[in-house]
């Protein structure tokens, strides 16, 4: 952790690699010694030589990985070494998120943002859906508009807004948005599934056959066609979509 540089404490959860490469090493090194040497050394000192450098060196290094695999650790770490960069409050917050924290994933994204350097669509992103699950709907909207408005090839602000939309079951405002979604990322089968449950809020199984259709022209035919079209006939008025499959 050098001042001045790219601070990365997610890096601290592979060091243990050159350690148990080095681990490795030396115990090799002290068997080389055991073959030159099996007359100086018992073979229960060489024994006890091997298993030293292999804990000595691997043991520490593999502990350490343990303390660092917590992305929270990861996060406050940051923070703590770097307290103006926005990664550390980045991390926390998608952390935050996937825990179910809307309001700590809020405050730590909104804190990343902040920072200019900050250039992580996914945070503008997740932010927008702390705020939609906190039911601060405008405040979502804002956000996921100012995403297309920012970047308007990215498909997640997109994305967004159709949920924005589809919770409020305002389904025919969502449906261009959930189409423009698989426009961007059509390999995506969470995509296609979407679009085609939107499609059947918003106009029955007449806008299912058209979203087959679409899908179709982008796919082809094939097996997942086949399964997206068996699939589709669990929702035939749509149904709910789960945020997750964002």
């Amino acid at each position: 952790m050098i001042p001045g540089v790219n601070p990365n404490p997610v890096a601290l959860r592979y060091l243990y690699l050159p350690f148990a490469g080095a681990a490795i090493l030396l115990a090799a090194g002290i068997l080389h010694l055991w073959d030159h040497s099996s007359r100086r050394l018992s073979p229960f000192m060489r024994r006890s030589l091997c298993l030293a450098a292999i804990i000595a060196l691997g043991g520490s290094a593999f502990l350490s990985n343990l303390a660092w695999k917590n992305n929270f650790s990861i996060g406050n770490a940051w923070i703590r070494y770097y307290p103006d960069h926005y990664m550390g409050y980045g991390i926390r917050g998608t952390e935050f998120f996937r825990q179910g924290m809307y309001a700590q994933s809020q405050e730590d994204l909104e804190a990343a943002l902040k920072d200019p350097r900050c250039d992580n669509l996914n945070f503008h992103y997740l932010l927008g859906f702390s705020y939609l699950f906190q039911e601060k709907e405008e405040k979502a909207r804002e956000v996921f508009q100012d995403l297309i408005r920012k970047v308007p090839f990215f498909d997640k602000g997109y994305l967004g807004m159709a949920f924005y939309y589809y919770s409020r079951k305002q389904y025919v405002e969502a449906l261009p948005f959930f189409q423009r979604v698989f426009v961007l990322a059509p390999n995506d089968t969470n995509n296609a599934l979407n679009l085609l449950k939107a499609a059947g809020n918003a106009e029955g199984a007449a806008g299912i056959d058209r979203g087959l259709l679409t899908i179709e022209r982008v796919w082809g035919k094939g097996p997942a066609l086949d399964e997206l079209k068996r699939l589709s006939l669990s929702f035939a008025e749509g149904g709910p979509i789960d945020p997750a499959s964002f």
